[in-house]
């Protein structure tokens, strides 16, 4: 029998007992069945040493020395010896690391445990069914709380006792595991795709309700003019407003549906709260119920459960009694607005809860089932059954949730056979066809090679909800779903969520994910339902001892709009919200709860949260694609059969003049690919090479298209594209909307952003209004899931940067267009994909590259950014000849130096210097070979880095080589040195830009250049010395350019240690498109920095290397052309030594 059909089976032993006054209970446990005479199996018989009783009786003695019998000694001395092996307690709930797994011929399995936090102690512990149908395989982690057989000296988890929670730090929502009851296949999909399952008219009622119900307990209203007075305020609020909108109900039906419900709550508080009711009699007769509440202590309280593997938010947290021989205890309320079902998925999520809050602190024995509509509420509890059920239902869920990809690491797997386990598909035709997830379930179905019966019904139900889609329909998505499960395994594998239940706060710390000893400071704001909480850091720990951060900045920790978990000294994730503002000692979060109420006077702790919401929604996104609507159908078309657009010849005689005028500046290519994109029927690209003028294309086109009077959506993959593209429509007049949080947004674009323009709104058809005033919008891939966008068809809609967006990401925006244009480089970055085996199968393919064909692109080659020096470098390596500077004076610009003569006499002995710096048009571009710098670097790196040298003298020589792999302190002070005699010559530092392709020698590199802007200010010559220098990855410099650009390429390695002739195709120095963007960032100088000979294993710079001229490669070596290793790192100690003055 299933888990569901044992939970729902435990529940109807319980159906002739009052569901209004479930004061009475049957107790279901069967007697226990005796392993031996004595022994008795249970918690609280915890093993304090092997056995109390005796172990021989006097008869047993005779004989036991008897020299010719020695098998009459009857002592096992193997089991002593166990029994000293096996002392960790698992009687209340502990961590544990699976050690060995021994199955048995009487069903029952063996599983040999240690202390997952100590590893010092080990535990046996036999599994009885029904646990025994879980997998366990060894080194995994569980939980277990388990009974103690004396006599056999094991822990037992069995049908009565004990209980084991597998995978527990996949903390499953409560919701999620009671929605698996009925269907556990639809349960996991609903997980997987949320969003599918679009918001309805009745979960937004259900909503609001709730929050009509939690802010009349919050402000403690008992008359019916105030609770009402409450609902109209709420109703007319903007938030109410944003909501109605996105599930387009108008303000006078959320009124109608309303108002019924004011004298549901009104009757509720009334019948319910102490306060309200007569002294005396104290509960109303029996037949009713007489759920009595005391006291509200929290809303929406936040429970994170790690024994369990569970998490959820309590609707209402009260004191309350379910009779009157009950004493007052905490209690979880669960509000319901539909039927009063008392149904198992009901009830199972409040015995949740009691479990949760029990090991939280709370000490829970009730929960209160509330269903509103019709006035009823009784208490629930769960007996023993019912918990057990629902923890391997639990675990159930949580396998499915948490598992990979079968075979993802054989060199065999195959995306279109190795497709997600999913659990077996219901057989219930009338519940499957109105299943939202019914084509999701059917197309996986088909891949899955189950043997289902023939007249099974889902068999049926398949042929009508896939009619629409082929076979090439089914695969890509299958295809593509594999491959996003594929990153999302990858990604996983980097969360540190656990950390925060499983590492102390100083660990966590150490590892810049978490700031601790924060207190609350000032008063707790609410405003709309957000409360806002003011952290200061404590710099004194409980003992007076100076804290561990007391003197660092949480600027270094955090920043505005992050999502931070926050936990107290006694208890994880009490609230979780975001950042509003954060300053050097003070941070402001907006949490959903006051926590004023109850943790005033704790220390808490924030920690950074990892989310995999673009999994989520990348999955849903194709699950959308694969919908029977006229959008979805056209796109299939475009995206999975690769069908090709059509282009009118001619463009209306209207906008003739308006064309003219807009087009007047462009070039032939940049002319043509505009009205290419005007007259397509469907899709145009634009293949932009580098320094082409992409975006001024885009910004014509945008002109081109509102003179016309159609709507555009712009997108791309990055908040900074979006922005950039909208801020070079200001100077044209043309009104914009920018959705997204202000915080991500820059700055200069504040007031189009759609919290600004739609804050006075106070109904939906206000909300509406302001929308569809507006026929330009911008928003993040991401972002596209906005209410606004899902009531609104553009005409177009253009991604930006296409090349770098996840495939199955831009279909969203995609989806509110009737045409789109995309605008990238297939020879530049592509998508950012983790997973190796997920890139070799094709998931770095964005759609621009999967779409690029003759027929449907306009390539730009007329580029406007480097001279013809660095050009035809670009077109050596990449672009196979095909970029040309458009004008003579692009082609030949160089460096200018408004004082060279005094620069050149100051360093006229390092000639080395002389030649880097170079203003002749063939010293364009410039290599430095600093040769191997892997030792000087090392020393430099224990010198500088006091905790790498105690390292490297504790042993942990690996972790300080890895350091020295990824940050190179002689290119940083080579190109510090060079650019500071670059300022000499009046080089203005905005004109120069440092690309590494390691974040940490970017971070090096921008804590030197501080260190030497500090030093600047501090002398009187210099104090008006600029350091606007950009220094960052190359992903982070795609789109930008600088007149010149220094590439530190970092790694050195060491020449002592064997080394592999071939370099892995991962790594970051093998990808050709991240040399190729580096290097396209220059106008006028480019200096690549680093080891040849370290570098020339690496493919791209191999090739790189061969077109370079040997009079433009300069090689450092001390005593030769003026250099001193001595001389650079001089100014670097200097800088530091003035940082610590």
């Amino acid at each position: 029998m299933s888990n569901s059909n044992a939970f729902k089976r435990n529940y109807s032993q319980h159906s002739n007992s009052d569901t209004e006054n479930d004061t009475e209970r049957i107790n279901v446990l069967q007697p226990r069945k005796k392993v031996c005479g004595a022994a008795e199996l249970g918690r609280n018989n915890t093993p304090d040493k092997l056995s109390d009783k005796p172990m021989f009786n006097e008869s047993e003695l005779d004989g036991l020395f008897d020299d010719d019998d020695d098998d009459t000694f009857g002592l096992d001395l193997q089991a002593l010896e166990d029994a000293e092996k096996f002392t960790l307690d698992l009687s209340e709930w502990r961590r544990c690391r699976i050690e060995s797994v021994l199955p048995h011929e009487n069903r029952t399995v063996t599983l040999i445990v240690s202390d997952k936090v100590t590893g010092a102690t080990k535990a046996k512990c036999v599994l009885e069914p029904p646990w025994t149908g879980l997998q366990f395989v060894v080194g995994a982690t569980v939980s277990i709380m388990a009974g103690f057989d004396r006599c056999a000296q094991v822990y037992r988890v069995s049908n009565q006792d004990g209980m084991i929670v597998t995978d527990p730090d996949y903390l499953v929502s409560g919701t999620s595991v009671v929605g698996a009851l009925y269907c556990q296949r639809r349960g996991v999909l609903q997980e997987r795709f949320r969003g599918v399952d679009k918001d309805s008219k009745l979960m937004m009622i259900g909503t609001i309700v709730h929050e009509l119900l939690q802010r009349t307990l919050r402000n403690k209203l008992t008359d019916m003019s105030d609770i009402v007075s409450l609902g109209k305020t709420y109703l007319a609020s903007n938030a109410m407003a944003h909501m109605l909108y996105g599930c387009s109900m108008t303000k006078a039906d959320a009124i109608k549906e309303i108002e019924p419900f004011y004298a549901k709550i009104h009757s509720f508080v009334t019948k319910h709260f102490a306060s309200q009711l007569p002294k005396k009699p104290f509960f109303p007769p029996s037949g009713d119920s007489q759920v009595q509440i005391h006291a509200v202590r929290d809303i929406e309280e936040n429970i994170w459960c790690h024994q369990l593997g569970l998490k959820g938010k309590i609707d209402v947290t009260v004191d309350a009694r379910c009779n009157s021989n009950q004493a007052l205890q905490v209690m979880p309320l669960e509000l319901k607005t539909g039927r009063a079902s008392f149904s198992a998925e009901h009830k199972g999520q409040l015995v949740l809860y009691e479990m949760m809050m029990n090991l939280v602190g709370h000490k829970v024995e009730n929960g209160i089932l509330l269903y509103l509509r019709e006035g009823k509420c009784a208490s629930v509890s769960g007996n023993r059954n019912i918990k057990r059920d629902l923890i391997m239902l639990r675990n159930e869920v949580a396998n499915f949730l948490s598992k990979s990809l079968p075979n993802a690491d054989s060199a065999d797997f195959d995306l279109a056979k190795d497709t997600l386990q999913l659990p077996e598909p219901l057989n219930n035709a009338h519940v499957c066809s109105r299943c939202p997830y019914a084509v999701i379930c059917t197309a996986h179905l088909q891949r899955e090679g189950r043997d289902l019966p023939a007249d099974h019904s889902i068999k049926l139900i398949a042929d009508e909800s896939l009619s629409h889609l082929s076979d090439r329909h089914i695969d890509y998505f299958i295809r593509w779903a594999g491959l996003t499960y594929l990153e999302d395994q990858e990604t996983r594998k980097s969360f540190k969520l656990k950390h925060i239940w499983t590492k102390s706060v100083e660990e966590r710390h150490k590892m810049g994910r978490a700031f601790g000893n924060l207190r609350l400071s000032g008063r707790v704001i609410c405003a709309t339902s957000e409360y806002y909480h003011n952290f200061s850091v404590d710099s004194l720990l409980p003992d007076g001892t100076q804290s561990q951060n007391a003197h660092e900045r949480l600027t270094s920790f955090f920043e505005s709009n992050q999502y931070l978990i926050c936990s107290t000294s006694k208890r994880v994730a009490v609230a979780a919200g975001r950042v509003i503002t954060v300053g050097k000692r003070d941070i402001t979060m907006s949490f959903e709860r006051d926590l004023s109420r109850h943790y005033a006077n704790e220390q808490f702790t924030l920690d950074r949260y990892e989310s995999n919401s673009s999994t989520t929604f990348n999955l849903t996104n194709l699950g959308v694609l694969l919908e029977n609507t006229e959008r979805s159908v056209a796109l299939r078309r475009i995206i999975v059969d690769r069908e090709k657009p059509r282009f009118a010849k001619t463009i209306s005689p209207d906008i003739v003049t308006a064309a003219k005028e807009i087009l007047g500046g462009l070039n032939k290519h940049q002319r043509v690919a505009i009205l290419s994109a005007v007259g397509t029927d469907s899709y145009c690209l634009f293949k932009g090479l580098p320094g082409t003028g992409k975006t001024q294309t885009v910004i014509a086109l945008i002109r081109l298209l509102v003179a016309m009077g159609k709507s555009v959506l712009i997108t791309s993959n990055t908040h900074s594209a979006v922005d950039n593209v909208l801020k070079r429509l200001q100077p044209h007049g043309i009104k914009f909307l920018r959705l997204g949080a202000s915080s991500r947004v820059d700055a200069a674009l504040a007031e189009f952003t759609d919290g600004s323009v739609t804050e006075k709104c106070s109904t939906p058809e206000e909300l509406a209004a302001v929308y569809d005033s507006y026929k330009i919008v911008g928003v993040t891939c991401l972002g596209a899931a906005h209410s606004m966008l899902v009531q609104r068809t553009f005409d177009y809609c253009i991604v930006d940067e296409a090349t770098q967006v996840f495939q199955s990401a831009v279909i969203r925006p995609l989806l509110y267009a009737d045409k789109f244009v995309l605008i990238g480089d297939p020879d530049q970055l592509p998508p950012v994909i983790r997973s190796h085996k997920a890139k070799d199968l094709g998931a770095d393919e964005s759609l621009f590259f999967r779409l690029d064909a003759p027929e449907s692109c306009c390539e730009l080659p007329t580029q406007y950014r480097m001279n013809k020096t660095i050009t035809a470098l670009a077109n050596d390596l990449s672009y196979r000849g095909k970029l040309t500077c458009a004008t003579e004076a692009v082609a030949s610009a160089t460096i200018k130096y408004a004082t060279a003569p005094a620069m050149q006499k100051k360093h006229k002995s390092e000639k080395w210097l002389l030649r880097v710096i170079a203003s002749q048009q063939e010293m364009s571009v410039v290599v430095i070979n600093t040769l191997n710098t892997y030792k000087t670097n090392l020393d430099h790196i224990v010198e500088s880095q006091r905790e790498l040298g105690q390292m490297l003298r504790q042993g942990a020589v690996e972790e300080v080589r890895r350091t020295a792999i990824y940050e190179n302190f002689c290119e940083a002070a080579v190109i510090l040195y060079t650019v500071m005699t670059m300022f000499e010559g009046g080089v203005d530092s905005s004109s120069i830009g440092i690309i590494a392709p390691f974040r940490a020698q970017v971070e090096l590199l921008r804590r030197q250049f501080q260190l030497l802007k500090k030093f600047y200010e501090s002398q009187k010559d210099t104090k008006d010395q600029a350091v606007d220098v950009e220094i960052n990855t190359v992903d982070q410099f795609q789109g930008r350019d600088k007149d010149v650009i220094f590439y530190s390429c970092t790694k050195s390695v060491d020449p002592d240690q064997p080394e592999n002739k071939k370099a892995s195709e991962y790594e970051v120095l093998e990808d050709h498109k991240r040399l190729t963007v580096a290097m396209t960032r220059a106008k006028q100088k480019l200096i690549i920095v680093g080891d040849t000979k370290s570098l020339d294993k690496y493919t791209p710079f191999r090739n790189l290397f061969k077109l370079i001229h040997p009079a433009t490669k300069v090689t450092l070596q001390d005593h030769a052309f003026g250099f001193e290793w001595s001389c650079v790192f001089n100014v670097l100690n200097a800088l530091q030594d003035c940082a610590d003055q």
